[in-house]
C-alpha cells in the first residue's frame, strides 16, 4: 500500500522564503510535493536562492502564475484543476 501523500504548497506575497523552506522539508516525509507561486513576482534573496536550488535538486516542481526562468508557468485555471488532485494543501 502506498502511503505517499500528494501535497500542494501555495505561496503568496511576502512568505516566499518560508514556503520554499517548508516545501523542501516535506520531502523528508517521503510525500510528493508541488509548489505554486502566485500573486507576485519572484524576488530572489540569498535564502530564497538556496531553497530554489534545494527544490531543484529534490526534483520538486515549482509552478507560477507569471513567467520566470526558474519556474514553470501555469495559469490559474490549470492551478485550480491541479488543486483537486492533492491530499493536502498548505498555504503561505
Amino acid at each position: 500500500m502506498n502511503s505517499q501523500k500528494r501535497v500542494g504548497i501555495l505561496i503568496r506575497d511576502e512568505r516566499t522564503n518560508e514556503g520554499l523552506r517548508m516545501s523542501g522539508a516535506l520531502t523528508l516525509c517521503d510525500d510528493y510535493v508541488e509548489v505554486f507561486l502566485f500573486g507576485h513576482e519572484l524576488e530572489v534573496s540569498e535564502e530564497v536562492a538556496i531553497h530554489l536550488d534545494t527544490l531543484e535538486m529534490c526534483e520538486i516542481p515549482i509552478f507560477a502564475s507569471f513567467n520566470d526562468d526558474r519556474v514553470q508557468e501555469l495559469s490559474l485555471t490549470e492551478l485550480s484543476k491541479r488543486l483537486l488532485t492533492y491530499d493536502t494543501i498548505i498555504t503561505f
